[in-house]
């Protein structure tokens, strides 16, 4: 699934994709913690983006626009590295959660 965020809170009135991981029955246990172990790796990327934001100027943004390019990357990479197991949580997210919002689009 597309990941806007690995930090999002619980209260936003749906669960965090690490709490919804986390309550999958569909995982096995193994896979549960490859997945979160993504999530992990993905954090400390998100977290590299955003101290590189913190040093933007205008003299050195295209310089580090390429450093974040580099760092979506490696956010891909993980994401593929267990891409058939991410297809399985968007398409239960999809009936458990987003089918239950009162402005999903059927």
């Amino acid at each position: 699934p597309e990941i806007v965020s690995v930090n999002s809170p619980d209260d936003c009135g749906v669960p965090s994709i690490g709490s919804f991981v986390k309550d999958m029955n569909s995982l096995t246990e193994k896979e549960r913690e490859a997945l979160l172990g993504d999530l992990a790796e993905i954090a400390k990327l998100e977290k590299q983006i955003d101290e590189i934001y913190a040093r933007m100027t205008d003299k050195n943004a295209e310089k580090l626009y390429k450093e974040i390019s580099a760092i979506d990357d490696k956010i891909t990479a993980v994401l593929e590295r267990n891409s058939k197991l991410w297809d399985r949580v968007s398409d239960e997210y999809d009936v458990r959660v987003a089918a239950n919002e009162a402005d999903m689009a059927f």
